[in-house]
């Protein structure tokens, strides 16, 4: 696991924090220098946590998939923006 990534969840856990919230404070430096490719790693895994989270929710809540790909979407939505603009290339 990225160590970003470990911080991010373990931060979930005791004092949650949005994702673009956090990718913010990674870039101020609160937890480290990151470069632009270890933000990318990191919102990467995030990405995949949070798909097997929308599949392991329609297994147990089926009555909602018509809901599924419009979750898809928004995660990849806010996945690419936040790549944008914290991965390589961003500003």
């Amino acid at each position: 696991m990225n160590r970003l990534a470990r911080i991010f969840w373990d931060l979930q856990i005791e004092d949650p924090m949005g994702l673009e919230e956090f990718c913010e404070a990674v870039r101020g430096g609160r937890y480290g220098a990151a470069s632009p490719e270890e933000m990318a790693e990191f919102l990467g895994e995030v990405e995949r946590a949070i798909l097997e989270n929308i599949e392991l929710k329609l297994a147990e809540s089926p009555h909602l998939a018509p809901l599924r790909q419009a979750k898809i979407d928004e995660t990849q939505v806010l996945i690419g923006d936040l790549l944008r603009r914290y991965g390589p290339g961003g500003p």
